[in-house]
């Protein structure tokens, strides 16, 4: 990626900040922003690594400036609550990988933000004791299954200025339905065929997921004023 990879040499204006999502959903509310929508680009790339590296390779020959990755999280540790709202320090993978996040760089942006270290995983952690023990192996406060594949796409680009906006969805001792993983399709569209049927199989479910549907707007609101409070205020973009 000749631009990406050094934003600023080629001497073109460097783009509006982008934000990824993995979920229809997540994009759908930072769209309802006007602040967001007018100051930079939403896209949303499905769930999974994969997805989110078939989008960041698109982006071969564009001039990108801050690349970030928004949306919902697990907790891993119990100091973690419904609703709170985390900026990356670092992001790990599952596989023992770690990046120290680019952004936000200015020290008058990063003072005194709520910062963790994000792990990511091929595979949702459903189960309490799964959450458990992954934060006791690798100390990460929450969990999600896409930031790791902008980090090792940011580092292999050389490209300067990302970061990881998350917010939780649900605690760590939160049981999530079983088939939860297949929930959601490639362009990140929920399946509600699937999760009927699966909450047909599992109907003690039903409340999980009307807690979560509550929990996630909880957090989603708290991802956009975290993002408005970083993105579009002309003295935090740095």
């Amino acid at each position: 990626m000749s631009s990406t990879g050094q934003p600023g040499q080629s001497g073109r204006r460097i783009g509006r900040p982008i934000v990824l999502c993995a979920l229809q959903y997540e994009a759908e509310f930072l769209h309802a922003s006007r602040r967001l929508e007018r100051e930079v680009s939403i896209h949303c790339t499905g769930p999974g690594a994969d997805h989110v590296l078939d989008f960041l390779l698109e982006l071969d020959g564009s001039d990108v400036g801050i690349v970030v990755f928004a949306g919902l999280a697990g907790a891993l540790m119990p100091q973690m609550h419904v609703g709170d709202v985390r900026v990356a320090r670092r992001v790990m993978s599952d596989d023992g990988e770690k990046w120290n996040t680019t952004w936000p760089r200015d020290e008058s942006a990063s003072r005194g933000l709520a910062m963790c270290d994000i792990l990511t995983t091929r595979r949702i952690l459903r189960l309490p004791e799964e959450r458990r023990s992954a934060h006791e192996t690798t100390g990460a406060a929450m969990v999600d299954t896409e930031s790791a594949a902008l980090a090792a796409w940011a580092v292999q680009t050389h490209h300067k200025s990302w970061g990881v906006v998350r917010g939780i969805s649900d605690d760590v001792e939160t049981v999530l339905p079983d088939g939860i993983d297949h929930w959601v399709g490639q362009r990140g569209r929920v399946r509600p065929w699937r999760i009927g049927y699966d909450l047909l199989r599992q109907p003690r479910s039903i409340a999980t997921m009307r807690r979560l549907g509550d929990s996630s707007k909880l957090a989603m609101q708290g991802v956009v004023d975290m993002l408005e409070k970083l993105l579009c205020e002309p003295e935090m973009c740095s």
